[in-house]
């Protein structure tokens, strides 16, 4: 078998190797292809393939479907930014620049969050991190315990990204 043919029976997408014998894949025509192309371009991720390469089904589907691309742009956009991991390397938590859930900075220009300010809302979060019990749960707590007495006496705003891009099963799994 030779090297080009070996390629091409690898979904480009997923990079796993497409079984010939199962009805799971189709070859890709031009129309396949400019769908591809847009939904590269959305993504930022620069995926070209040609018209009769053979993708997954599946796939296929969830790599161009709108809503697929808004979650995974989304999420691109917060794990690009520097995640803070210590007060000693990245510096503190700044509770009005960066979302309580993630820690990520929050561009505010952009509308991807929302501003919370009111005590159930803090509540229902130390009880999902008491529930939760693990290294998020932990840091959220911290930050939430950290930022609480401001919160209080301020009525400071706390940031949180919108539940679009964590869901409400990451969090409350």
């Amino acid at each position: 078998m030779s090297a080009s043919t070996s390629r091409q029976d690898l979904c480009p997408i997923c990079k796993e190797e497409i079984e010939i014998s199962k009805n799971n894949w189709a070859a890709i025509q031009w129309k396949g292809v400019k769908g591809i192309y847009e939904a590269s371009v959305k993504r930022k991720n620069n995926l070209v393939i040609e018209a009769s390469t053979k993708v997954h089904k599946k796939c296929r589907h969830q790599y161009t479907n709108e809503k697929s691309i808004k979650s995974y742009v989304a999420k691109q956009s917060c794990s690009s930014v520097q995640k803070r991991t210590t007060r000693q390397s990245r510096g503190g938590f700044e509770s009005h620049k960066d979302c309580i859930l993630c820690g990520c900075k929050v561009e505010l220009d952009k509308g991807h969050f929302s501003w919370v300010r009111t005590d159930q809302f803090v509540e229902t979060i130390l009880v999902v991190c008491d529930t939760r019990s693990d290294e998020w749960g932990l840091t959220v707590k911290g930050r939430m315990n950290t930022i609480y007495e401001i919160y209080m006496q301020q009525t400071d705003f706390i940031i949180i990204h919108v539940v679009e891009i964590f869901g409400p099963s990451n969090l409350f799994r």
